[in-house]
């Protein structure tokens, strides 16, 4: 699908997330030692194949919350309280 904003760029659908991971952020550590978290997903896109599965980072997951609802769920995680 194309997205009208970019007409000339592919906007890829998820299919499914498969894992998800926590790392450090990048760049030095606060003052308290501690650094940033990044939290990324495995994503399958619709039509494609594992070899096209790829980590984006949980803010880049634009319209991804279903996705990421069906993956917590799957793995036993509670909902989020609003």
């Amino acid at each position: 699908t194309t997205d009208e904003r970019f007409p000339e760029d592919i906007v890829y659908e998820v299919d499914r997330i498969l894992a998800k991971r926590v790392v450090n952020a990048p760049g030095r550590p606060r003052h308290d030692g501690t650094r940033r978290q990044i939290t990324k997903y495995l994503i399958r896109w619709k039509g494609q194949s594992a070899r096209d599965d790829c980590w984006v980072r949980e803010e880049d997951c634009i319209g991804c919350d279903e996705a990421i609802k069906d993956f917590e769920e799957r793995q036993g995680v509670p909902p989020a309280s609003s």
